[in-house]
């Protein structure tokens, strides 16, 4: 996670600049821009329902790619495997959570990118 942080900052910065120049020139399915946030709180109202899918997917996706890469849990591990695998299987349930809230924060672009890496 930490390695791919100035990646999509990266492609945060050019998903904006390649929006500004293409307003009302159509989106990609149900998202009019890519570069549109999906939890803007103004007033107490959160943006469009809508912008919520990509943040739920990504997250959805990076659970389901955990839970394919996670082994088996052998009888045979020894004690500090046993410990690597409960750490493992803490992260399986934490880095989906994280990319969710990323992705509700970031351009809908990146939350797009965290789904079509996982799959």
């Amino acid at each position: 996670m930490l390695i791919q942080m100035p990646f999509i900052y990266a492609l945060y910065g050019a998903i904006q600049k390649l929006s500004e120049g293409l307003h009302g020139h159509g989106g990609f399915l149900w998202v009019a821009q890519l570069s549109d946030i999906a939890f803007k709180v103004k007033g107490g109202i959160v943006g469009d329902p809508l912008l919520l899918i990509i943040p739920i997917l990504a997250g959805v996706f990076t659970f389901m790619q955990s839970k394919m890469m996670m082994q088996p849990v052998r009888p045979d591990m020894s004690d500090s495997e046993k410990q690597m695998y409960r750490v493992m299987a803490q992260t399986t349930y934490l880095m989906p959570v994280l990319i969710a809230f990323f992705a509700l924060n970031f351009a809908q672009g990146i939350g797009l990118y965290w789904i079509t890496q996982s799959l």
